[in-house]
């Protein structure tokens, strides 16, 4: 039945969470299939970027998708970087390594590692 409410709304359309889901799903795909980054394509496209990771891992079904990754910390041993500034240094995939020093940019980082992760 496909009767009006006073508002002037079919009573029988869809559920606004059906439509967010399929409107990030499709920005999400467009963001995978574009060569910009994260944060580019939000600012271009307008949307907030910490509500675009939310949305790509709430519909990958995976509650830790996208997010930080469990860290295994490494002593000053033999092979070890011993840092005295303070800086943190990340070890990635494939040989990769990031030096990452006070008042970085979160999601410049959060780019980078993601960016060098897929690159693998």
């Amino acid at each position: 039945m496909n009767q009006n409410n006073s508002a002037g709304v079919a009573s029988d359309a869809k559920p606004a969470k059906e439509d967010a889901s399929a409107r990030w799903a499709k920005l999400i795909e467009q963001q995978r299939q574009s060569e910009l980054s994260v944060s580019a394509y939000c600012r271009q496209r307008g949307v907030s970027a910490a509500s675009f990771f939310a949305w790509r891992r709430r519909l990958s079904g995976d509650p830790g998708a996208g997010g930080f990754k469990p860290v295994k910390l490494v002593s000053n041993g033999p092979g070890a970087c011993a840092r005295s500034d303070g800086a943190i240094e990340l070890c990635l995939s494939g040989g990769h390594r990031l030096l990452v020093r006070r008042g970085f940019d979160r999601q410049l980082l959060v780019d980078l590692v993601q960016t060098m992760e897929a690159a693998r």
